[in-house]
């Protein structure tokens, strides 16, 4: 790839949604582009954004149709790579899957470990059902161009990278760049606990009830003596996909759906649950911990973030769906103001390690492995 003498390399970043509001991904890349533009001439394209940089150039993607997403996915890939051609640039680093990006940095899990985590029948069949759906073929035969052999990829934490490895082989050399964090004040210690309730309020955060375990924080509470206790439930969720057997419980239990400013809520909150089946780092945490709030969070085997800390720092859930465990942990802090002080001491010297700088950097290593001497490919 060509680069001009005393020039900034020419960078275009792809995703569709360019938003600080947005789901990890979208955060992720908004402070990932900040970080990058004072040494990078960097070109967005999007289909939608809340976040703008001074010294960074937005081009617009038009979004002919929201849902079905794989088609939308689809769409998106053909009409940046058209839009490409017309400009020339030194790198495309692409937050989403597509299929033309010299870097790829991945947030989720890959779609081929339907595939990898069956044997069999049932690993025949999931053959048979990916060719019968159009929207499983999609994502199947795009995420395999995007793991092309010349492909740079990019993990956010050692999690992700083992599933990468694990669907894709080929790729042996990847980068990981763990998420940065912001220090809302730029000092811990201006932050102060301003929960005057009697109550114990825990928090729950996550765009999807299931998966990240909502149904089981409900059960585990219930288990336990709760008439004390408030759930706050902050996310995009079907409320319907969530049971009650305690009905004091339930009118203790307040949905806020999607928050763009979750800092009142961390200082007026006891406990962030976070018992994620599946999560490749996990953000939610690492602000709790900086509002000085303990946390309970599934173990390294479910979320990304719990390889960087131990269990001096937080509460570690060996199985996520057993509620039992669950509550007794709940149980454990409700009970213990001095642990909850402890983990959370301890958790915050944690903090600074997680920093955009570091994650920039090790984004730039993955950028020099690229031919930077020759002609684009």
């Amino acid at each position: 790839m060509k680069v001009k003498d005393k020039k900034k390399i020419k960078l275009a970043i792809l995703i569709r949604n360019f938003s600080q509001s947005g789901g990890g991904a979208e955060r992720y890349c908004v402070e990932l582009t900040r970080a990058l533009s004072d040494s990078y001439d960097i070109h967005v394209f999007c289909q939608k954004r809340n976040s703008n940089f001074k010294n960074v150039t937005f081009h617009n993607v038009k979004q002919y149709i929201s849902k079905p997403r794989f088609v939308n996915q689809i769409l998106f890939s053909i009409a940046t790579k058209k839009a490409l051609k017309k400009l020339d640039f030194d790198i495309v680093h692409s937050h989403d899957i597509v299929t033309h990006a010299d870097v790829q940095t991945i947030h989720v899990p890959c779609f081929r470990t339907n595939l990898t985590s069956k044997t069999g029948i049932k690993k025949i069949w999931e053959y048979i059902s990916i060719f019968l759906s159009p929207r499983k073929f999609s994502y199947f035969f795009m995420e395999k161009i995007a793991f092309g052999k010349n492909k740079q990829i990019i993990a956010v934490s050692n999690l992700l990278s083992k599933n990468i490895r694990l669907n894709y082989p080929h790729h042996t050399d990847i980068e990981i760049a763990y998420p940065g964090f912001n220090l809302i004040d730029g000092n811990i210690d201006n932050v102060e606990k301003i929960n005057n309730s009697k109550k114990f309020v825990i928090l729950f955060v996550g765009h999807s009830f299931i998966r990240k375990g909502l149904q089981q924080v409900i059960k585990a509470i219930e288990l336990i003596n709760h008439k004390n206790i408030e759930l706050i439930v902050v996310g995009n969720g079907n409320k319907k996909d969530i049971n009650f057997s305690s009905e004091i419980l339930k009118s203790n239990t307040t949905f806020l759906g999607q928050v763009n400013n979750l800092n009142e809520i961390y200082t007026n909150s006891n406990l962030l649950i976070h018992p994620t089946l599946g999560d490749t780092f996990g953000m939610v945490v690492l602000e709790a911990i900086y509002f000085g709030i303990p946390v309970i969070v599934s173990n390294k085997n479910f979320c990304g973030i719990s390889e960087k800390l131990t269990e001096k720092e937080v509460l570690f859930l060996d199985n996520p769906l057993d509620y039992f465990e669950i509550s007794k942990k709940i149980k454990l802090l409700k009970n213990n103001k001095g642990l909850r002080e402890k983990l959370n001491k301890n958790a915050q010297k944690k903090i600074s390690q997680f920093n955009w700088d570091s994650t920039s950097h090790n984004t730039i290593k993955t950028y020099s492995k690229l031919n930077m001497t020759g002609t684009k490919k």
